[in-house]
Parts: C-alpha cells; structure tokens; sequence
C-alpha cells in the first residue's frame, strides 16, 4: 500500500522535530539546572585559617598587661618614697636632729700652708709651749707642698669662695675640671658636702652625685659622714638610678646614729623594695 508523498513529508518532518528536541534536552537541562552550593568552611576550617592571630593576640595583650602592672607598682613605690623623701644637711635640720659633731676630723678654720711652715720653723721661745694641739688643725699634704710659693689661690680656696657666694654651679665647674685632670684628688670633706648638698638645693643632681661619689671614693670611711650618704641616696634616687639609691640608704643606716633618722632611711627603703 502506498504511503502518500505528503504523509511521508510529514512523518519525517515530525521525525526531524522529535530528533531536534531530542537532541536539545541536554544543553537545556545544563542550562536550567540548580547552581552548584560552595560549602561554608565551618567552625573547625575558620580556627585552622586564624590559628596564628588566636595564639598571638593572646600572648601580646598578656605581655602588656603584665608590664603595664609592673611599672605602675613601681610608680606607686617611687611616688610614696619621694613623698617624703629630702636631702638631709650637716646640721640635722631637715628632721629636728641634732647638729654633726664634725665632718670627719677635719676643723672648720682654714690655715695657709705658709703659716705653718713659718711656724714649723721657728723655734720656741721663752715660756712658749708647743703642743700637739697647736696643730690639730688639718692641712691638706698638696696644700704643705706648695708653700713658700707665689700665694696664688689653690683650686680649694677657689671653690671654697664661690661656696661662700653661693655660686654652686661655678664652684662644681672648678671642682669638675680638678678630679678630669686627677681623679683621685682629695678635697677638705666639708668643702665637698657643702657642694654637694648646694647642687641638690639647686635641683642638679647629676652633678651633686658625682661630687658626693669622688668624696666617698677618695676618704676613708671615718671621714664620711652619713648625710653624705643620705645624699647619694636622694640623688641617685631622682636620677632613677634606684639600685644605687638604696645601697647609699643602706649605708646610712649602718652610719647613723640617730635611730629616728634611721626609720627614716628604713621607710625608704621599704618604699624602695
């Protein structure tokens, strides 16, 4: 039987229409299909990507809180010691003491080296007696050795007018520029505690420290008097050298005789500690 010309046109037509979706689905179904979801790392994957800032942030606010709490404990410890914390004078009159009986043996009357070798070389006359005590005054030895010459001043004697002027600083500048040239140049110790406690007057504790450190260096320790080591105490302290500033407290107390003055010295160092 015969299959008309036009149905088998449009068998195939239909054939080729079928085909051609057929053929389509695919791409189409690609096309229309769901987007792919990227999964969330969770709570384990953000720890393991942070690991370094979780460790780190930690430890650097520990470090910062620790120094934070270390330097304001010593704070607290510098401002109750400096509360009450003066230089102290020769006189005592910082805390009602008494008066120093001496400054280590050396008297307060100044003699020409001149006048002594005059007097060495004389002979005693009449009824004239010379004692020991004729010459219990203290002559420095560099002092006896420059006698007979032409009567210039020595360095002491210039330092020891611009004590008397009150021109401290003056006075350090001569007395700095003779222990340069020689550090173990000696100085009448009251000539040096009055420098050093004018400087401290004056808020110059650098300077202060170093006259007071050359005179402990260059006396033996019955000369040193304890407000000399007070004083290197109080200078080293305001110069934040505490180490030092307690071992001059230190010092005090073993030298001081006075147990109020010691308390004193104790409550700083307690304050210190």
């Amino acid at each position: 039987m015969r299959t008309p010309a036009g149905s088998r046109a449009a068998g195939s037509s239909k054939g080729g229409q079928a085909s051609t979706g057929t053929g389509k689905k695919e791409p189409a179904a690609e096309e229309a299909g769901e987007p792919k979801t990227i999964q969330s790392p969770g709570l384990a994957g953000w720890i393991r990507e942070n690991r370094l800032w979780m460790i780190v942030v930690p430890i650097g606010a520990a470090v910062l809180g620790l120094s934070w709490f270390l330097l304001a404990g010593r704070r607290r410890k510098e401002e109750s010691a400096g509360a009450f914390l003066q230089p102290m004078e020769r006189d005592g009159a910082d805390s009602g003491g008494q008066a120093d009986e001496g400054t280590g043996g050396y008297s307060s009357t100044r003699i020409s080296a001149a006048d002594v070798n005059a007097r060495l070389s004389s002979s005693v006359g009449g009824e004239e007696v010379e004692t020991d005590q004729d010459y219990a005054l203290v002559v420095e030895e560099d002092a006896l050795s420059m006698a007979g010459a032409s009567g210039e001043e020595s360095d002491e004697d210039t330092i020891e007018a611009f004590l008397k002027d009150r021109e401290f600083d003056t006075a350090y500048t001569t007395y700095a520029r003779c222990i340069d040239e020689d550090n173990s140049a000696r100085f009448d110790s009251s000539l040096e505690q009055k420098l050093g406690e004018g400087l401290i007057a004056g808020g110059q504790v650098e300077k202060a420290a170093r006259v007071l450190e050359h005179h402990v260096a260059t006396h033996p320790a019955q000369e040193i008097s304890a407000e000399a080591y007070f004083n290197l105490g109080y200078a080293h302290f305001h110069a934040r050298r505490l180490e030092k500033s307690r071992k001059f407290f230190g010092l005090f107390i073993e030298t001081e005789p006075d147990e109020k003055r010691r308390e004193r010295a104790r409550a700083i160092l307690a304050a210190l500690s």
